[in-house]
């Protein structure tokens, strides 16, 4: 909903949720790194340059430093990047800029993460002794061998970055905002029990004049569609409308989740 209201942060978060890129996985990291300095880094600017690969724990040829710094050794980065998404936006495409985060970490990192974590309470020593045995096997034709500059390059390419677009262009294509907050004058919501002897409520939502012509212009035109019902970013109901909507009010009615809908109805009454 925010998304196609034109809010980058929103839009950004539903890139990385189509294209199935795991938050969870940032946990852990101890930098963040832009794909624009990222960038200027692989471009020749030795200050970056430096602090990139003090941040990887391995050169961008893919060799471990001689010391262990165990808090960047296990950390990895988290690569924020650019996407340009078409969004339709009252009744106009637009381009936003959405910023995806992805976790990086080294062949070499995801080795010693694995080793270390197979280690009951390791020492110091054991770590060492793992670092320097496996550090020894990153040279070009050895198992953790990695083009590291290479890896980055890949995961900040314009062309690849431009297909995390794919997906959310489609999903906003066809979709289409008939009402917002600026359309809702009050909400109320009644409880009932059903004859299954659950507990369910209704939601009635009163609209401005616009936002009735608006329900009643679409639901005119397309006879048969599904209407999603989002309150501070929770889809409550998604309900299929086969008539005509022409009232000032709309009514979603048997939500299985009453403290949802009071909720709702809350959040909604605080925003008029």
């Amino acid at each position: 909903m925010r998304s196609l209201q034109g809010d980058a942060s929103s839009l950004g978060r539903l890139v990385m949720s189509l294209n199935k890129i795991n938050e969870e996985e940032l946990i852990g990291a101890q930098a963040v790194w832009k794909a624009e300095d990222i960038r200027k880094a692989l471009d020749g600017d030795q200050e970056l340059r430096k602090k990139l690969e003090t941040d990887l724990h391995v050169s961008l040829k893919g060799v471990p430093p001689a010391e262990i710094r165990k808090r960047v050794l296990l950390g990895g980065i988290v690569i924020d990047s650019p996407v340009k998404v078409k969004v339709p936006i009252e009744g106009k495409v637009e381009t936003l800029e959405a910023r995806i985060s992805e976790p990086y970490m080294s062949r070499f990192g995801h080795q010693m993460e694995k080793v270390i974590g197979e280690r009951f309470n390791p020492t110091d020593q054991d770590i060492a002794a793992l670092y320097q045995a496996y550090a020894a096997q990153t040279t070009p034709g050895q198992p953790f061998a990695e083009d590291v500059e290479a890896s980055l390059v890949n995961i900040i390419d314009p062309g690849r970055l431009q297909r995390f677009a794919e997906k959310p262009e489609l999903l906003l294509k066809s979709a289409t905002v008939l009402v917002n907050e600026s359309h809702i004058t009050d909400a109320s919501y009644r409880e009932w029990e059903g004859g299954d002897k659950k507990q369910y409520a209704d939601i009635t939502v009163k609209v401005t004049n616009e936002g009735k012509m608006r329900l009643w212009k679409y639901s005119d035109a397309k006879n048969d569609f599904q209407l999603m019902f989002i309150v501070d970013d929770v889809a409550l109901a998604a309900p299929t409308i086969t008539s005509v909507l022409n009232r000032d009010d709309v009514t979603i009615a048997q939500l299985p989740n009453r403290g949802l809908a009071k909720n709702a109805v809350e959040f909604m009454r605080k925003k008029r």
